[in-house]
């Protein structure tokens, strides 16, 4: 389970699905750039780490968000860097399909349709005046600003907030200092200093099976 901002929970229906897409992609993008550790997504807290440890901590997260029967997953700058990670490919899938239409060739909308479906299933589609919440009109929409703020309101819905960027403001000053960020943050004093596994490469293998039974199973 995973402590959300919407509470203690697992991800369920097509939100569920949108990250399980989302983890495969991951997955398989690591792996074709594993050998220069080149898969980035601009958070800092991930793509620090070596591609054995990023594998590892996509089934960590994973578990957290689809298994319900997995204990709380702790909240720190890494595992939720990873999930932050995971929005990021969504809305690299988005504006890859997005540039391929305005480029004029052909895409499907899996993504925008995934991502939809999911915004709409946990949001709905007017707040609680009647009033329309402005998410795109379809999956067809090429607004990329529109689809930018499904995914953060998707990512929101995990996320408390985006603490796991700060880590730089919290280290690289005083210890007092840093301390007293922390307080006015209100995060855990270890909330940084969480060291992700590092698996052995002779572990990858037993690790991408695991994701691959997680990903056979499919959200309900």
């Amino acid at each position: 389970m995973w402590h959300t901002s919407q509470g203690d929970r697992t991800l369920v229906g097509t939100e569920a699905a949108l990250i399980q897409a989302a983890m495969i992609d991951a997955v398989e993008e690591i792996q074709q750039f594993k050998d220069d550790d080149s898969f980035d997504v601009g958070i800092p807290a991930f793509d620090r780490m070596e591609y054995q440890e990023k594998l590892a901590q996509i089934l960590i997260v994973g578990k957290g968000l689809l298994d319900e029967n997995v204990p709380i997953i702790e909240l720190n700058a890494t595992n939720e860097a990873t999930v932050a990670a995971l929005y990021e490919v969504v809305k690299a899938g988005i504006e890859i399909e997005i540039d391929l239409v305005n480029n004029g060739y052909q895409s499907d909308f899996s993504w925008r349709r995934l991502a939809l479906a999911a915004v709409v299933e946990n949001c709905g589609s007017c707040d609680n005046t009647g009033e329309p919440f402005g998410w795109p009109e379809d999956e067809a929409s090429t607004s990329l600003q529109d689809w930018r703020s499904v995914v953060e309101v998707l990512s929101e819905a995990i996320l408390w907030d985006a603490d796991y960027l700060s880590e730089s403001l919290v280290l690289d000053t005083p210890s007092e200092v840093g301390t007293e960020i922390q307080d006015l943050m209100t995060m855990p004093g270890d909330y940084y200093g969480y060291i992700p596994p590092n698996p052995r490469l002779d572990e990858v293998p037993g690790i991408l099976q695991k994701l691959d039974r997680l990903f056979r199973d499919r959200p309900q």
